[in-house]
């Protein structure tokens, strides 16, 4: 048989690529060829899946740390090819608040997205003309604001004052977007949820540890003051009806040399996203200030089975294996397992998912093309155990559960 292996990450130590080698495990023991395909659905691994499919070169940064915290180390991958290539990054990795004593209400209302400006432009600094960004759970929720802010000051655009923080940063949008001319970026967003709103992202910090939903309230109260003067000052300065500050030119510096020669790319002519839309409110809002700036922001697990190749990986397969820490309704419906689920779907291929946890049943598993699933234990270890013992248990336990599949779904 021919078996391709799709995981996520299993969390803790199982990343995609170590939880593709403990599913393979049993097929390759059997004779079984295997074709192991790690994924991501945008959040943590990206780099990782993207880099075993596709080679490139690993460059490594260091970010200013956040909320006051020590600086941290980040890595970007540069693949080559036309137009300088795609450099890939992780966003979670700058804005997780690892390294600081701050607790969650602290780096939720008071924590800054401004290390992922350091982290766009250490991926420009590799020469590509192609960002993707994963943009996954994050610590921090500021709306995308010390993004903007420490961007302004990387390029070197300055501005006049303003009533509001949201108002003067959005006057300085077109200098944002004409110094990235000539750039795509894409988002890969791990969660389809709206910055603002009922079932939005700062609703969803009363979920946290620390967090009440009367902090959550204020939380969102602030960004969304913030964020609406941001789109509307946005919107006056697209229009014209707004001027650059007193000593800003209004252009700023080129992030990349020769940009300007593409100054119509379209990234300048994308009108302003609306706070409330999908996916705005991925990486505590960064995806939305993304957005602004002419990123295109799409599902994750999507845009990442594509640069992998997943379509091409599964048109002689026979079977299908993927896996993510948690099989739920969320999996379902913006997850890897519902990504790998659907394309194998359309080849009429079968498909096996493993979990440290199932939460969903047949039917639900069946409308994203999902034949079975499986826990890791009947009794579920935790995928961030403390210990090396912990871990090893882990790695043991869904190789294990791999040799099981393989006996029971080989031929």
């Amino acid at each position: 048989m021919r078996v391709v292996i799709a995981p996520d990450h299993f969390g803790g130590p199982l990343s995609s690529p170590v939880a593709t080698a403990a599913l393979a495990h049993g097929w390759t023991e059997r004779g079984h060829e295997v074709v192991g395909v790690p994924m991501s659905d945008g959040g943590a691994g990206l780099v990782e899946a993207v880099h075993a499919a596709r080679g490139g070169d690993l460059v490594a940064l260091t970010l200013p740390g956040a909320s006051g915290g020590a600086d941290r180390p980040a890595t970007v991958l540069h693949v080559p090819g036309r137009s300088g290539g795609t450099a890939y990054a992780e966003a979670s990795v700058a804005l997780d608040g690892v390294g600081t004593d701050a607790d969650p209400l602290t780096l939720a209302r008071g924590g800054s997205s401004a290390a992922a400006a350091d982290l766009l432009v250490g991926a420009l600094g590799t020469g590509a003309r192609r960002v993707m960004l994963g943009v996954g759970a994050v610590a921090v929720h500021d709306g995308g604001a010390g993004f903007l802010s420490r961007l302004t000051d990387l390029v070197g655009e300055s501005g006049g004052a303003a009533t509001t923080e949201g108002a003067a940063l959005g006057a300085r949008l077109p200098a944002l977007r004409r110094a990235l001319a000539g750039t795509e970026i894409v988002v890969a967003a791990a969660t389809d949820i709206p910055l603002l709103g009922l079932h939005g992202a700062g609703a969803s910090l009363s979920e946290r540890p620390g967090i009440d939903a009367a902090d959550a309230q204020e939380i969102e109260r602030d960004v969304a003051a913030f964020a609406a003067d941001l789109e509307e000052a946005a919107a006056r300065a697209a229009d014209g009806t707004a001027t650059p500050g007193r000593g800003g030119t209004g252009v700023g510096t080129d992030l990349l040399a020769g940009a300007r020669a593409h100054s119509g790319h379209r990234h300048a002519e994308r009108p302003a996203p609306a706070r409330r839309a999908t996916y705005s409110g991925a990486g505590g809002g960064l995806a939305f200030a993304l957005a602004l700036l002419g990123a295109r922001v799409l599902a994750g697990s999507d845009v990442v089975a594509t640069e992998v190749g997943l379509d091409d990986r599964i048109t002689d397969a026979d079977l299908v294996v993927t896996g993510t820490a948690v099989l739920d309704g969320d999996a379902l419906h913006e997850g890897v397992p519902a990504a790998v689920g659907s394309r194998a779907m359309t080849h009429g291929l079968p498909v096996v998912a493993i979990a440290h946890e199932v939460h969903v049943n047949r039917r639900e598993l069946a409308r994203v093309g999902i034949s079975a699933a499986y826990p890791v234990l009947d009794t579920p270890l935790s995928p961030t155990g403390g210990t090396e013992v912990d871990r090893t248990d882990a790695l043991s336990a869904l190789r294990a559960r791999g040799d099981r599949v393989a006996r029971s779904w080989g031929r």
